[in-house]
């Protein structure tokens, strides 16, 4: 085994040990370019409660639920399907 393939195999292992973890929100935000703060204002809320909100250590009120699927666009997204 080269040293790249090593290195790449170990990349590989941490992006999917990472990805485990990540909730779907999380990775909704990446997968559009977004960045918390920007979504966190979007929501209304602060950049702190969005990461508690995104690390599972708080639950989400129904109207901040409602805004972030606003701002993700995932409200369109079921109604066309």
């Amino acid at each position: 085994m080269t040293l790249s393939s090593f290195f790449m195999r170990q990349l590989q292992q941490l992006v999917e040990e990472t990805m485990r973890h990540t909730s779907p929100l999380k990775m909704e935000i990446v997968r559009r370019g977004l960045l918390q703060a920007d979504v966190a204002q979007a929501v209304g809320i602060s950049e702190s409660r969005l990461s508690r909100i995104l690390n599972g250590r708080t639950t989400p009120r129904d109207y901040e639920l409602k805004h972030l699927s606003q701002v993700l666009g995932l409200e369109q997204e079921a109604r066309s399907v």
